[in-house]
């Protein structure tokens, strides 16, 4: 499971054209991404994301890394709710559309994460064109939680099966990752079809490079 990953520090031209994202919006990610320390996210930590708006148009928030669903109230199990959301920082692509925890989110709920590199297993993984780190998206679900105290908006992000570079360090699972324009739009906008569809599939064997921690 994906628990640290390098948040883009600010937010790419290439999202702010393709969802014509308003000045407003992407000062706001600026900012939520500024308060990450040298980018680094890590599970509870407030991380900036992106979602629809109910008119139709791409937002920014920033939301707690572990999704904490509506129905969730304290219990002698779970008697606070971070040690629940210590459980919830990433959701497996098979079963997010049936499990309890997440599928209302997956049907009503979807967002994306930007980042440039994930980490599994001491080394980090990105897409590197010449010196830099291209900046994609996690397949993200947000959920609203109302308490008595305050009110929690919180995200996790799928996984899947590794691609060939994540299985070479010996780890089992990588993020879902979304590289194009068109694979953003769709998660957002026209959703994923089930755990076959080729959305939710390792990322193309080849594609990421790999460095030390």
């Amino acid at each position: 499971m994906c628990h640290h990953y390098k948040s883009a520090k600010h937010l790419p031209e290439h999202f702010v054209e393709e969802y014509h994202l308003r000045p407003d919006q992407r000062t706001l990610f600026d900012k939520l991404a500024d308060e990450l320390k040298d980018g680094g996210a890590w599970p509870l930590k407030s991380v900036p994301a992106l979602r629809i708006d109910d008119a139709g148009e791409l937002e920014a928030f920033g939301a707690e890394w572990g999704l904490l669903p509506r129905w969730w109230k304290p219990s002698d199990k779970s008697p606070k709710r971070e040690k629940f959301q210590r459980g919830t920082f990433n959701a497996r692509s098979e079963t997010a559309a049936t499990k309890p925890t997440f599928r209302d989110a997956y049907k009503r709920r979807r967002c994306l994460v930007p980042f440039v590199e994930f980490h599994e297993r001491d080394h980090y993984f990105g897409v590197r064109r010449g010196d830099e780190y291209e900046s994609l998206a996690f397949a993200g679900l947000w959920e609203s939680w109302q308490g008595a105290e305050a009110d929690v908006l919180s995200v996790t992000f799928l996984t899947t099966e590794p691609n060939a570079e994540v299985r070479s360090v010996g780890h089992d699972r990588m993020p879902v990752l979304l590289a194009t324009p068109a694979d953003r739009r769709r998660w957002l906008v026209d959703g994923a079809d089930g755990a076959d569809d080729p959305l939710l599939q390792p990322f193309a064997d080849g594609a990421l490079s790999i460095r030390p921690k």
